[in-house]
C-alpha cells in the first residue's frame, strides 16, 4: 500500500512541476541538445587511467582496457545526468570519500579479473 501511495506522490510532483514551467525566456527559445549521459563512465575512466599508471602488471593494450572499463561498469550503479544540476549532483557526490573507495574497489577487482583471465597472448 506504500507504493500506491509513493506513486501518487511522484505523479502529484510531476503534475505541479508540468505546470508551474517557467516562461520560455529568448536564450531558452533556442533549442539545445539534450543528452543523456552515464557520468560513471568518465569516473571509472579516470581512474582505470590512474590505476594502469601506478602498476607495472597490468597489460594495457586497448582490449584489456575496454574489459576492465566494461567489468568495472558492470559492477557499479550508473549515473545518469541529463543536466547542469545533475552533472553538479553527481560532482559533488564523487567527492564522497566511500563513493571514490567504492570506485576504486570495483576497478581494481577488474583489473584483477582482467589480469589473469586475458583475452589475448
Amino acid at each position: 500500500m506504500a507504493k500506491k501511495s509513493g506513486k501518487k506522490t511522484v505523479k502529484k510532483i510531476m503534475k505541479k512541476a508540468v505546470k508551474n514551467k517557467p516562461a520560455k525566456s529568448a536564450a531558452s527559445a533556442v533549442p539545445r541538445e539534450i543528452v543523456l549521459k552515464n557520468y560513471m563512465e568518465d569516473i571509472v575512466k579516470r581512474n582505470l587511467d590512474d590505476q594502469l599508471q601506478a602498476r607495472s602488471d597490468i597489460c594495457g593494450c586497448s582490449r584489456c582496457r575496454m574489459d576492465i572499463f566494461a567489468y568495472s561498469l558492470n559492477h557499479l550503479p550508473p549515473k545518469y545526468v541529463v543536466s547542469g544540476k545533475g552533472h553538479i549532483f553527481t560532482k559533488l557526490q564523487e567527492m564522497e570519500m566511500q563513493f571514490n573507495a567504492d570506485v576504486t574497489r570495483e576497478v581494481y577487482k577488474a583489473v584483477e579479473f582482467i589480469r589473469t583471465h586475458k583475452r589475448h597472448e
